[in-house]
Protein backbone atom coordinates (compact mmCIF):
# COMPACT_ATOMS: atom_id res chain seq x y z
CA UNK A 1 0.00 0.00 0.00
CA UNK A 2 1.24 3.32 -0.72
CA UNK A 3 1.60 5.84 2.19
CA UNK A 4 1.94 9.42 1.67
CA UNK A 5 3.43 11.31 4.26
CA UNK A 6 2.91 15.03 4.44
CA UNK A 7 4.07 17.40 7.50
CA UNK A 8 4.50 21.22 8.42
CA UNK A 9 1.52 22.54 6.39
CA UNK A 10 1.80 25.50 8.67
CA UNK A 11 -1.86 26.81 7.25
CA UNK A 12 -0.58 27.12 3.87
CA UNK A 13 -4.05 26.07 2.65
CA UNK A 14 -3.15 26.63 -1.30
CA UNK A 15 -0.13 24.03 -1.03
CA UNK A 16 -1.79 21.79 1.12
CA UNK A 17 -4.39 21.27 -1.90
CA UNK A 18 -2.11 21.18 -4.45
CA UNK A 19 -0.34 18.53 -2.74
CA UNK A 20 -3.68 16.67 -2.23
CA UNK A 21 -4.40 16.61 -5.65
CA UNK A 22 -1.04 14.93 -6.14
CA UNK A 23 -1.57 12.48 -3.62
CA UNK A 24 -5.07 11.94 -5.49
CA UNK A 25 -3.36 11.14 -8.40
CA UNK A 26 -0.95 8.86 -6.92
CA UNK A 27 -3.74 6.71 -5.67
CA UNK A 28 -2.20 6.06 -2.48
CA UNK A 29 -4.00 3.52 0.86
CA UNK A 30 -3.19 6.40 3.15
CA UNK A 31 -2.37 9.57 4.34
CA UNK A 32 -0.61 10.57 7.52
CA UNK A 33 0.09 14.16 8.69
CA UNK A 34 3.53 14.18 11.06
CA UNK A 35 2.63 17.20 12.52
CA UNK A 36 2.19 21.33 12.36
CA UNK A 37 -0.99 21.25 10.69
CA UNK A 38 -1.58 25.12 11.65
CA UNK A 39 0.94 28.50 12.04
CA UNK A 40 2.87 30.99 9.68
CA UNK A 41 0.42 30.99 7.27
CA UNK A 42 -4.04 32.61 7.15
CA UNK A 43 -6.32 29.22 7.08
CA UNK A 44 -5.95 27.04 9.94
CA UNK A 45 -9.43 25.90 9.93
CA UNK A 46 -9.49 24.99 6.65
CA UNK A 47 -6.35 22.80 6.76
CA UNK A 48 -7.84 21.28 9.59
CA UNK A 49 -10.85 20.36 7.75
CA UNK A 50 -9.16 19.37 4.48
CA UNK A 51 -7.02 16.93 6.18
CA UNK A 52 -9.90 15.77 8.41
CA UNK A 53 -12.22 15.25 5.32
CA UNK A 54 -9.12 13.31 2.78
CA UNK A 55 -8.94 10.94 6.24
CA UNK A 56 -5.58 11.68 6.79
CA UNK A 57 -4.27 10.10 10.17
CA UNK A 58 -2.85 13.46 12.23
CA UNK A 59 -0.55 13.63 15.04
CA UNK A 60 0.42 17.24 16.51
CA UNK A 61 3.22 19.09 15.92
CA UNK A 62 5.04 21.30 18.21
CA UNK A 63 2.86 24.03 16.59
CA UNK A 64 -0.47 22.30 17.21
CA UNK A 65 0.42 21.72 20.80
CA UNK A 66 1.16 25.65 21.60
CA UNK A 67 -2.02 26.92 19.82
CA UNK A 68 -3.80 23.97 21.86
CA UNK A 69 -2.21 25.51 24.80
CA UNK A 70 -0.39 22.52 25.45
CA UNK A 71 3.07 23.51 25.50
CA UNK A 72 4.98 26.86 25.81
CA UNK A 73 6.63 28.41 22.44
CA UNK A 74 9.91 28.07 24.06
CA UNK A 75 12.58 27.46 20.97
CA UNK A 76 9.62 29.50 18.48
CA UNK A 77 10.93 32.48 15.98
CA UNK A 78 9.50 35.37 16.92
CA UNK A 79 6.89 35.14 14.09
CA UNK A 80 5.91 31.79 14.61
CA UNK A 81 5.25 32.45 18.22
CA UNK A 82 3.03 35.23 17.45
CA UNK A 83 1.11 33.25 15.03
CA UNK A 84 0.95 30.51 17.63
CA UNK A 85 -0.85 33.37 19.93
CA UNK A 86 -2.90 34.70 17.08
CA UNK A 87 -4.51 30.95 16.12
CA UNK A 88 -4.92 29.91 20.15
CA UNK A 89 -6.77 33.08 21.71
CA UNK A 90 -9.21 34.18 19.65
CA UNK A 91 -11.47 32.77 16.50
CA UNK A 92 -9.15 32.79 13.50
CA UNK A 93 -10.76 31.94 10.15
CA UNK A 94 -8.48 33.71 7.65
CA UNK A 95 -10.41 34.76 4.55
CA UNK A 96 -14.70 34.51 4.89
CA UNK A 97 -14.64 31.36 2.38
CA UNK A 98 -12.60 29.73 5.05
CA UNK A 99 -14.82 26.17 5.70
CA UNK A 100 -13.47 26.01 9.35
CA UNK A 101 -12.51 28.37 11.70
CA UNK A 102 -9.45 27.19 14.27
CA UNK A 103 -9.97 26.42 17.89
CA UNK A 104 -7.63 24.67 20.25
CA UNK A 105 -10.35 22.12 21.23
CA UNK A 106 -10.08 20.89 17.69
CA UNK A 107 -6.10 20.54 18.59
CA UNK A 108 -6.17 19.10 21.49
CA UNK A 109 -7.61 16.23 20.20
CA UNK A 110 -4.77 15.74 18.20
CA UNK A 111 -2.40 12.84 20.05
CA UNK A 112 0.80 13.73 20.04
CA UNK A 113 2.00 9.98 18.39
CA UNK A 114 0.02 7.78 17.38
CA UNK A 115 0.64 3.76 16.36
CA UNK A 116 -0.33 3.27 12.56
CA UNK A 117 0.41 -0.47 12.56
CA UNK A 118 2.59 -2.82 14.17
CA UNK A 119 6.53 -1.68 14.18
CA UNK A 120 5.33 1.74 12.91
CA UNK A 121 5.10 5.29 15.35
CA UNK A 122 3.98 8.39 13.62
CA UNK A 123 5.07 11.08 15.79
CA UNK A 124 6.06 14.92 15.05
CA UNK A 125 10.09 14.75 15.17
CA UNK A 126 12.28 12.26 16.64
CA UNK A 127 11.29 9.50 19.43
CA UNK A 128 14.45 10.25 21.44
CA UNK A 129 13.02 13.81 21.58
CA UNK A 130 9.86 12.68 22.24
CA UNK A 131 11.31 10.45 25.40
CA UNK A 132 9.78 7.64 23.52
CA UNK A 133 12.40 5.31 21.98
CA UNK A 134 15.85 4.89 21.07
CA UNK A 135 16.01 4.72 17.77
CA UNK A 136 19.16 3.04 15.16
CA UNK A 137 18.62 3.68 11.88
CA UNK A 138 20.72 3.15 8.77
CA UNK A 139 19.82 4.53 4.67
CA UNK A 140 18.48 1.63 2.68
CA UNK A 141 19.29 1.93 -1.18
CA UNK A 142 17.56 -0.28 -3.99
CA UNK A 143 20.01 -3.28 -5.29
CA UNK A 144 19.22 -2.50 -8.41
CA UNK A 145 21.67 0.90 -8.87
CA UNK A 146 21.72 1.78 -5.70
CA UNK A 147 18.66 4.29 -5.49
CA UNK A 148 17.62 5.94 -1.62
CA UNK A 149 14.55 3.99 -0.63
CA UNK A 150 14.03 5.24 2.86
CA UNK A 151 15.45 4.03 6.23
CA UNK A 152 15.97 0.66 8.19
CA UNK A 153 15.18 1.43 11.51
CA UNK A 154 14.84 -0.21 14.82
CA UNK A 155 13.23 0.93 17.76
CA UNK A 156 14.19 -0.04 21.44
CA UNK A 157 12.61 1.21 24.73
CA UNK A 158 15.04 3.28 26.38
CA UNK A 159 17.52 1.84 28.79
CA UNK A 160 16.80 2.23 32.17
Amino acid sequence: MRIALLSDIHANLEALRATLLDVAQLRVGRILCLGDIVGYHAEPGACIALLRDAGAMCVAGNHDRAVAGLRGTEGFSADAAHAAMLVGHRPFTGQAAAPASCDAETLRAVRAHLPVSAGLLMLEGAPVIAGLWQIDAAPAFSPEGGRFEGYHARLRRPAA
